[in-house]
C-alpha cells in the first residue's frame, strides 16, 4: 500500500514538471517575440531619425529663378508592380508625373530612348520598396526624392524639379 502511494506521488509529479516546463517554453516565446518587436520599432525609430533625404545626401539643386509660366508637366506613365517582401501578394499601382521648366527639358524627358530607360528606372525602384516603406508618408516623400534623383542621374543634367504621384493604390 505504501509503494502505490509513492507510484502516485512520483507519477503527478512528473505531470507536474512537464507542465511547467511547457509554461516556461511558452513564456519565453512570448517574451522573445516582444523583444523582437520592441527592437524592431526601436530600429524603425532610429532609421526615421537618422536617415537623411536622398536630396540631403546629393544635394539636388532646386530650381532657381524659374518662372512658373514655364513649368511643365510631364506624364512618365502608369505603373503596376509587385512590392517586395516574404509574400508578394501586394502590389503598387501608381500613376508618376514630373514637373519641369521649359521645352528642353520636356523634350530631353519624352525622347523614345529616355521613355524607356525611365519606365525600367521606375519598376526597378518601385519592386525594391515593402509594404511599410510605401504606406508611410515618409516612404512615399522618399521615393519621390529618389525618382527625381535617379531619373536625373540617368537623362542627364537636372530636368526633373519635382516627382508626382498621380494615383497610388496599395493592393
Amino acid at each position: 500500500m505504501a509503494d502505490d502511494d509513492k507510484k502516485e506521488k512520483s507519477g503527478g509529479g512528473l505531470l507536474g514538471i512537464i507542465g511547467l516546463v511547457v509554461q516556461l517554453l511558452t513564456l519565453g516565446a512570448i517574451g522573445f517575440l516582444a523583444w523582437q518587436m520592441m527592437q524592431s520599432n526601436q530600429q524603425d525609430t532610429q532609421q526615421e531619425d537618422g536617415k537623411k533625404s536622398v536630396a540631403e545626401e546629393v544635394a539636388i539643386p532646386e530650381a532657381q529663378d524659374e518662372d512658373e509660366e514655364n513649368a511643365m508637366i510631364v506624364e512618365m506613365g502608369d505603373f503596376t508592380v509587385n512590392l517586395a517582401g516574404d509574400n508578394a501578394e501586394r502590389y503598387l499601382k501608381c500613376k508618376i508625373s514630373a514637373k519641369v521648366y521649359g521645352e528642353e527639358a520636356k523634350a530631353t524627358l519624352e525622347t523614345d530612348m529616355n521613355k524607356k530607360l525611365i519606365h525600367d528606372l521606375v519598376i526597378d525602384i518601385l519592386t525594391r520598396k515593402t509594404l511599410q516603406d510605401v504606406q508611410k508618408p515618409a516612404g512615399k516623400a522618399h521615393i519621390k526624392e529618389e525618382l527625381q534623383h535617379r531619373v536625373n542621374k540617368a537623362v542627364g543634367g537636372n530636368p526633373v524639379r519635382r516627382i508626382f504621384f498621380d494615383e497610388f493604390v496599395i493592393q
